[in-house]
């Protein structure tokens, strides 16, 4: 069961990686790519769209309009997506405690992160670590 939990994980970050639309120009998709990456690097930080839309050279209403034209989703929606994968991936540590992984995505909050880890995944981090380790 955990064995297909972590290849699911897997191929949800492979889905979120690749453009929703195939109508993306490349110079986009790169663009979107590189601002992919550069929210991996700070996965562990809260979401600060004006920083990424500086580092990008774009205003935050062009740089969430090209974003979301690649992918689909806002780069909020995305970024909290990668969090709460990066968390299922944590949850299968047993020897992590809940409030560790939510320092670990850039939650100060505990209780928070669980309510962000339900609204995204659907159950709680408890009840997800209990369905992984069996």
């Amino acid at each position: 069961m955990l064995a297909i939990q972590s290849e699911a994980i897997g191929i949800l970050g492979c889905i979120a990686s690749t453009p929703a639309t195939m109508g993306a120009l490349p110079v986009q998709t790169q663009f979107v790519q590189k601002m992919k990456q550069l929210m991996e690097t700070r996965i562990n930080q809260p979401f600060d769209l004006t920083s990424l839309a500086k580092e990008s050279g774009y205003h935050p209403g062009h740089f969430i309009r090209l974003f979301r034209q690649v992918e689909g989703v806002t780069p909020g929606t995305y970024f909290s997506r990668r969090k709460m994968q990066h968390a299922c991936s944590l949850l299968n540590d047993p020897s992590l405690q809940v409030q560790r992984i939510a320092e670990c995505v850039g939650f100060t909050d505990p209780l928070y992160f669980s309510r962000a880890f339900k609204k995204v995944i659907g159950m709680s981090p408890a009840t997800y670590r209990r369905q992984a380790l069996g």
